[in-house]
């Protein structure tokens, strides 16, 4: 404790009058987290099925690559990480794991709802992030805090610390140390399955077929659904399936269109269809689900 307040001390042996008393410093895009969920996944198998059942992702989730490399599809781009790195994805966000260099594997993820800063997080969107020492060393206190048999006594210390390394996250993003996604050229398989998905989500809203897909890729079926499942880890129909949900979510989160408009929009020849995927999916109705949503 001496230690503590002859450092205290010393540091502020150099304070200097203030210039006001009425005005300091101050920041209106404070990031304010709250909610937090923290988790690792250690298998390759754990990643992409828990992600598809808990798939509508209207929660900011921080992820760190801690061993074994991979490709994040996000919103239609490829996104490679080696351990060391770290990306956002922000709420409703389309994504999925592809390309994992190993089974084993160790992906520390924090989840959570944003209060406040939305602007400050919107920076590091689609970047390949790369924290700092400071940075690590504080989320690597969040995950000891959220272990210890004092988190019940310590939750506005777990949310500041939260807020705290999500700001240095934020402030150490510069375009020195952080690669943008937007200009990384990407490989011929790489582009055959950006190809394969992008004709994958408009035949989910047109209603073409998966054969009439695999004709246009100039591959059977069965090469497409076969090559699809072995570079994503998802089936075709599951990946239609949650690409209309997340579009469904969007359009009932982002607009004022009825029920009976988002089906439509979304590729469903009816509003039963509709409710039918919506019940299977999510486990509620729609009109339930939307109104939930917006609470």
């Amino acid at each position: 404790m001496k230690d503590g307040m002859d450092a205290l001390l010393a540091a502020s042996e150099a304070l200097s009058e203030p210039e006001s008393f009425q005005i300091g410093v101050d920041e209106a895009e404070c990031i304010q987290a709250r909610n937090l969920i923290v988790f690792l996944r250690r298998t390759q198998e754990d990643l992409q099925q828990q992600h598809f059942n808990n798939r509508s992702h209207h929660r900011n989730v921080l992820l760190f690559v801690l061993k074994t490399g991979g490709s994040i599809n996000l919103d239609g781009a490829s996104i490679p990480l080696v351990p060391g790195e770290a990306l956002l994805v922000q709420p409703y966000q389309f994504h999925h794991y592809v390309e994992l260099a190993s089974r084993d594997l160790r992906w520390l993820f924090f989840t959570f709802d944003l209060q406040e800063g939305a602007s400050r997080l919107s920076e590091l969107s689609h970047r390949r992030l790369r924290p700092s020492k400071d940075c690590l060393s504080v989320f690597g206190e969040i995950v000891q805090l959220w272990q210890s048999p004092e988190l019940g006594e310590r939750k506005a210390h777990l949310l500041a610390l939260l807020n705290l390394g999500l700001t240095l996250l934020a402030e150490t993003t510069k375009a020195s140390s952080v690669k943008s996604i937007s200009g990384k050229s990407i490989s011929s398989a790489d582009q055959w399955l950006a190809r394969v998905r992008a004709s994958l989500q408009e035949s989910a809203i047109d209603g073409r077929s998966v054969a009439e897909v695999a004709s246009e890729a100039g591959v059977s079926e069965r090469h497409l659904r076969n090559r699809f499942q072995q570079a994503t880890g998802v089936t075709i129909r599951a990946y239609k399936a949650n690409y209309q949900l997340h579009r469904t979510i969007s359009l009932m989160r982002d607009t004022d269109l009825t029920l009976g408009q988002i089906s439509e929009l979304s590729g469903f020849q009816s509003v039963q269809a509709f409710s039918r995927f919506m019940r299977r999916e999510t486990g509620q109705s729609a009109r339930d689900y939307r109104r939930k949503l917006l609470e």
